[in-house]
């Protein structure tokens, strides 16, 4: 066990190294320079050209603040540390603010909430199961065609909750969905990424499952499972779920 732990430790240093090496570096090489040329060349340049270059140094910012907070994150999870404030909670009002943090971004509706109307309350910190559908739902607006929307469906069996992130661009490759939850590993367009490692960490760490799987049609499938406690039975025997 412990020989495990220091390899995971390991590997994690290895991870982070190399997001210091290119991922850090990255951000922090566009802020420089654009800072830079708006120093040295501040009277040369027109009030669009000032506010284009003071509009990408906030982005980049942004960018490098997400990433630096993914990597706190992951380093949590991978340490063990993660503390978790468990309560019965709505899944269907964690798809509806992630829904609504999507559509203060874009003003656009990307996102279809499906749930069953008598689906019962889930023991989960609600906090983090948000922040790892919002991540799950990034990734899956990455590749999602203009014409259509990312679903969010919730629904109940036996074994406990079942939220599914449904994706309709590309299907994946079986390699691909073998390693795209890897720490920094680099999907399509080069992306490096840690929102889907951190959302497995979560889940995990509620005793669940995260998996993808292919979406019929053409896409990709996030599926969480939560499984059932003891309040979450006692909840759906009450509303006449499970």
């Amino acid at each position: 066990s412990r020989s495990r732990q220091f390899e995971e430790a390991d590997k994690l240093k290895t991870a982070i190294l190399h997001a210091v090496s290119h991922d850090l570096r990255t951000p922090i090489t566009i802020i420089k320079t654009s800072a830079s040329n708006l120093r040295q060349f501040q009277q040369q340049l027109t009030d669009e050209e000032q506010a284009d270059i003071a509009a990408t140094i906030e982005h980049e910012v942004d960018q490098l603040d997400q990433l630096v907070g993914n990597l706190l994150d992951l380093s949590r999870l991978q340490a063990g540390t993660l503390t978790l404030s468990r309560q019965l909670n709505s899944l269907e009002e964690v798809a509806g603010d992630v829904a609504a943090r999507v559509w203060q971004l874009t003003r656009q509706e990307r996102i279809k909430i499906i749930f069953p109307e008598d689906m019962p309350l889930v023991s989960f910190d609600y906090g983090l199961v948000l922040q790892a559908v919002s991540n799950l739902v990034d990734n899956s607006l990455r590749y999602e065609p203009a014409e259509s929307c990312v679903e969010i469906r919730g629904l109940f069996t036996d074994a406990g909750a079942v939220l599914k992130v449904v994706n309709h661009g590309e299907t994946i490759s079986a390699e691909v969905k073998a390693r795209m939850m890897e720490p920094f590993f680099h999907g399509r367009g080069g992306r490096t990424g840690l929102g889907l490692p951190i959302a497995r960490g979560i889940i995990e760490a509620h005793e669940g499952h995260l998996s993808v799987e292919d979406t019929p049609g053409g896409g990709a499938t996030f599926v969480i499972d939560l499984p059932h406690t003891e309040a979450q039975k006692h909840e759906a025997q009450n509303t006449g779920g499970g």
